[in-house]
């Protein structure tokens, strides 16, 4: 055999040995891949929980307040109640002692206190804090009076749910006297200072009455007969309270910061009334 032919042999046995090998590895390579496939499979796969998207809704919690006109059968909503304001049709109203319309500010103390100030506006005195969680406050100089019916119209114009304004009530001094709140987070309460010391004859109540924030406006009414103190708003009587400290003193006014922002509370067309004699 010449060496041509066995070269050309050898050439031939190297192709065949190469395509061989290369069918075995290629199995092989399909034989692994078939196990790490049964492999992966086995292996436990991470549990994918999945997350609502929609915000629940928050749990509402219902404070009982009082419902002084219940509603008809024939009624799906409570209608706010609108009345004639006439004092003679709803209580044993007298004569009108005085009408303070506040234009003039001869009756009040007005100027810078350390909180805050009183300034007189356009038929209107405007109680303004200013330094948080302060307080200001003003009485009238006269009539220093026992039983009465009182009007007179709120209107806060800054005013956060923390925040209070009313009247001070029968005040003989300015640690004596009882003061009606109202909250702008729609609450209100009647506090007893006496000598310093404060109780609460009427703790914090809700009312549909009391607005919420600012700009907002309130008639608030007062009727005081000897022991009894009867309160209303818009026309609307709300509670009373029984208390025998403070028979007789001046009226006044104030505003309270819950928090650091501004308050500004507006106050006009103040009415004072005698009661009949029962």
């Amino acid at each position: 055999m010449d060496k041509n032919t066995l070269s050309t042999i050898k050439r031939k046995n190297r192709k065949v040995d190469w395509g061989t090998n290369f069918n075995a590895f290629f199995k092989l390579d399909v034989l692994f891949a078939f196990f790490a496939l049964i492999l992966s499979a086995c292996i436990s796969q991470p549990t994918i929980v999945a997350y609502p998207t929609d915000t629940p809704t928050p749990i509402k919690t219902i404070t009982p307040t009082i419902i002084w006109f219940p509603k008809t059968s024939t009624s799906t909503t409570q209608p706010r109640a609108i009345i004639t304001p006439t004092p003679n049709a709803l209580m044993p109203i007298g004569n009108l002692l005085l009408h303070d319309g506040f234009s003039k500010g001869e009756q009040w103390n007005l100027g810078k206190q350390p909180s805050g100030t009183i300034a007189l506006g356009v038929n209107e005195i405007t109680l303004t804090v200013i330094q948080p969680e302060g307080y200001v406050s003003i009485f009238r100089k006269e009539p220093n009076i026992s039983d009465f019916y009182l009007e007179i119209m709120a209107n806060p114009t800054l005013c956060n749910a923390g925040d209070e304004y009313g009247l001070l009530l029968r005040g003989t001094s300015t640690s004596s006297f009882y003061r009606f709140s109202l909250s702008c987070n729609g609450q209100m309460s009647v506090d007893l200072i006496y000598n310093g010391t404060a109780t609460s004859p009427q703790p914090w109540i809700k009312s549909a009455y009391v607005p919420k924030g600012a700009p907002s406006q309130v008639q608030i009414g007062v009727l005081a007969n000897a022991n009894e103190i009867s309160f209303w708003l818009d026309d609307q009587y709300q509670f009373s309270i029984t208390d025998k400290l403070l028979n007789n003193g001046l009226i006044g006014l104030f505003a309270r910061a819950g928090g650091d922002s501004a308050v500004t509370i507006n106050f006009s067309d103040l009415y004072i009334y005698s009661l009949k004699d029962q």
